[in-house]
């Protein structure tokens, strides 16, 4: 779903990550605010980048070369809101399942890339540490983070839930709507 957002422009793109939102939103707003605001920097940094770093028509010519431009105003919102679907997305897959559940469903798809030397286990235990920290409404600072006075963090284990027949079933459907809209969109 995510790698077709990414391919998505102008209207349908602002459509559907409005959809997004919405059940992001009736789901857990809470946690949907709570994900948006520590991505704050991230999509102030691609506001300023793409308004003032792309050529174009100046927004307020008075201003000369100090004026952000039009052209990198439509890239700045298209890039935040593929960023705020994202979080969309992180969002209702959070209030959906648990952070094992989900932990071990990524796993589980992981698993194909022990073939590239990718350990699916190292992955399943970073972000299941990722997932605690985003999910977590203890607030701390970065230096706190950094510091060595961070308790530590205690042993957890989870069991992994092999998918069944009718989960492999629709794996392999969606790959092949994946791939058919890739194919569709590449031959455009």
């Amino acid at each position: 779903m995510l790698v077709l957002l990414q391919l998505l422009q102008g209207l349908p793109l602002v459509v559907s990550v409005a959809l997004f939102t919405v059940v992001a939103l009736v789901r857990d707003a809470a946690r949907w605010w709570r994900l948006l605001r520590r991505m704050r920097y991230i999509l102030l940094a691609v506001c300023v980048l793409f308004l003032w770093q792309t050529p174009g028509t100046l927004l307020i010519p008075a201003l000369g070369g100090w004026s952000p431009t039009v052209d990198g105003a439509v890239q700045a919102l298209m890039h935040v809101l593929r960023l705020v679907a994202v979080v969309d997305v992180v969002a209702i897959l959070m209030s959906a399942l648990s952070v094992e559940s989900w932990v071990a469903g990524l796993f589980v798809l992981a698993m194909p890339l022990r073939l590239i030397g990718v350990s699916p286990e190292r992955f399943a235990v970073r972000l299941n540490l990722v997932l605690r920290a985003a999910d977590s409404t203890q607030r701390r600072s970065w230096r706190e983070w950094l510091s060595d006075d961070v308790e530590a963090v205690p042993a957890a284990s989870w069991a992994i839930e092999w998918p069944g027949l009718r989960d492999w079933g629709l794996l392999a459907a969606l790959w092949v709507l994946g791939t058919g809209v890739l194919w569709w969109l590449a031959s455009r």
